[in-house]
């Protein structure tokens, strides 16, 4: 990926295993503006972006995370105590299991535009390695966005959200079909070959943008249509 490509999707980081036993419905929530456009500034940290939201007024640190679900830190729950509407299983890189809450996030500002009623899993993240050496305060995942169009700019370090995409004036853009899954993550077809066909995520919170299961990943590699370049970690 190169500091001059744009991306631009409709609609993580930590190492860690969701199991969705419940019927908890991800895609819930509402922006209050309408007809909107605004540009939002992100920095880069160990390669992933990072943006400012405002929760109950303060500023917090949350990594964009499109292979994810909203997180929030057990702090930030403990502090606002959101409704509970769920839980979930969630299993850390050790492989060890613990139910995680899942609740409505009442209300979170990202730059000029109020999200509402946003389910959310809660997570300790001071121990969940490696999302604790980053210093945050939880993941913006792709359920957040469901209502957004998401236009990407790593060149300026700026991500515009709108809901009309005409304001974006593109020019000769690329375009694919993004498939929304159940908990809102969006997925792209890929076609390497005749024989290697699949869905990929499209994953913010990725090195490289596009997440496969490593079953698809080992099935290219014996094919020879793809080679391992390098390695590294991701949320899931």
């Amino acid at each position: 990926m190169t500091s001059k490509q744009i991306f631009l999707f409709l609609f993580c980081l930590f190492t860690i295993t969701i199991s969705f036993g419940q019927k908890t419905d991800f895609r819930n929530g509402t922006i209050v503006q309408k007809n909107f456009y605004d540009t939002i500034p992100f920095e880069i940290l160990k390669n992933k972006i990072i943006i400012k939201i405002k929760v109950n007024g303060s500023d917090k640190r949350f990594i964009f995370d499109t292979g994810a679900v909203l997180i929030i830190s057990e702090k930030i729950q403990n502090k606002m105590n959101y409704t509970k509407v769920g839980s979930v299983q969630v299993d850390d890189i050790n492989k060890k299991s613990n139910d995680s809450e899942i609740v409505s996030v009442k209300e979170l500002q990202i730059g000029k535009l109020t999200f509402q009623d946003i389910p959310s899993l809660v997570v300790d993240i001071k121990k969940n390695y490696p999302i604790n050496c980053l210093n945050v305060d939880g993941i913006a995942g792709s359920n957040l966005f469901r209502n957004c169009i998401v236009h990407i700019n790593m060149e300026k370090k700026t991500i515009i959200l709108t809901d009309n995409i005409q304001k974006l004036a593109l020019q000769n853009a690329y375009q694919t079909p993004v498939i929304i899954n159940q908990i809102g993550k969006p997925y792209v077809k890929i076609n390497l070959n005749d024989e290697i066909n699949f869905e990929g995520l499209f994953d913010s919170g990725a090195d490289k943008f596009i997440s496969i299961s490593n079953k698809m990943l080992d099935k290219a590699i014996k094919k020879g249509s793809v080679s391992i370049l390098n390695e590294g970690f991701g949320i899931t």
